[in-house]
């Protein structure tokens, strides 16, 4: 049996080609040198020259290889499609079952509903009860809500806007007509809250719902002049003529005004006359003052109604004495003239 070393040597000269004759003698020496069998040497020989060389051994190795790396590769692949399915039907058979326990809890959930919805259908009712709980319960919001505008004032005359407006929101939330109203005006000026025209026209809307008249008006003016809201001139002035029909100071200065200056409507001198002078005798606020301005200028100069500079003179000293620059320097022009005592 030959040795590894003289098998070794015999691979290096003779794998697949003829040795030289060097080579050969130094594969004899080594085989005598260990005793091998000369013929057992010889078949060695020629079954290394016949055999492949080393080159194809090792295209043969590279492609054993290659082979082994792919089927490993598509093993781990197969393993890894096999977990990912496992996982897909796990996840699936978990929805499944938990669309089953939902399912479950809904139709029992509406079978006890059913159930209390058949027994207080069939429960005697007590229609004065439900009728005093019912006038509790509003009386008890509307108290809640008073209480609430009435820290929104207070706040408001301390000129604390942000805690102003933060209670009438929750007067406002709770139906307060005024409330709503008021909570309209802070989103129109911006008072203790960011301004929103969208959101005055909102709660001045609700409040005019409840027949509050300021508000009734306010939203006349939106429409008018479409703050807030799509502009629609015609809901605005009957909205402005319900709320000046009903006292409001402000719609009345604001209806004479379009119809004196023709803001929105066609100039109307004798409309315009009319709803400035049903301001004559309401007071003193800006919107009263600014109506017996215009009065008095209808007066001054015959719009609408006979000219009367005596009118208009008493009419200039009326708001003056309250500051009103306009009427103080008509009152200087008509003293110019000669028109005064």
């Amino acid at each position: 049996m030959l040795t590894k070393e003289l098998k070794s040597l015999i691979d290096k000269y003779c794998m697949g080609k003829e040795p030289t004759d060097a080579q050969l003698d130094q594969i004899m020496d080594l085989a005598i040198s260990l005793n091998a069998d000369s013929l057992e040497v010889a078949n060695y020989i020629e079954e290394k020259q016949n055999g492949p060389t080393q080159e194809e051994l090792d295209r043969i190795a590279k492609a054993e290889a290659e082979r082994k790396a792919k089927e490993e590769a598509e093993r781990k692949a197969k393993e890894e499609a096999l977990r990912k399915a496992k996982e897909e039907a796990e996840r699936k058979a978990k929805e499944e079952a938990e669309r089953k326990a939902k399912e479950e809890a809904d139709r029992k959930a509406k079978e006890e509903a059913e159930r209390k919805a058949k027994e207080q259908a069939e429960a005697p009712v007590d229609k004065k009860a439900q009728a005093a709980a019912k006038r509790k319960a509003t009386m008890q919001r509307k108290a809640e809500a008073k209480e609430w505008f009435e820290k929104a004032e207070k706040h408001r005359k301390n000129a604390e806007q942000k805690d102003a407006y933060q209670s009438y929101l929750k007067a406002a939330e709770l139906g307060h007509a005024e409330a709503q109203y008021r909570l309209g005006e802070c989103y129109s000026e911006g008072t203790g809250v960011k301004e929103s025209l969208e959101e005055a026209f909102k709660w001045y809307r609700l409040a005019a719902e409840q027949g509050y008249v300021e508000a009734i008006g306010c939203l006349g003016y939106c429409y008018v002049e479409g703050e807030g809201v799509k502009q629609n001139r015609e809901e605005g002035f009957r909205l402005l003529r319900q709320a000046a029909e009903k006292g409001d100071i402000d719609s009345r200065w604001f209806l004479g005004y379009c119809y004196k200056y023709g803001r929105g409507v066609t100039r109307n001198y004798t409309e315009a006359f009319k709803w400035f002078s049903r301001n004559e005798y309401s007071g003193f606020s800006p919107a009263a003052l600014e109506s017996k301005f215009e009065l008095a200028d209808c007066y001054e100069h015959g719009i609408g109604v006979k000219k009367s500079r005596s009118e208009a003179k008493r009419l200039y000293k009326s708001i003056a004495e309250y500051g009103h620059e306009g009427a103080q320097e008509r009152l200087k022009k008509l003293s110019l003239l000669g028109f005064l005592f």
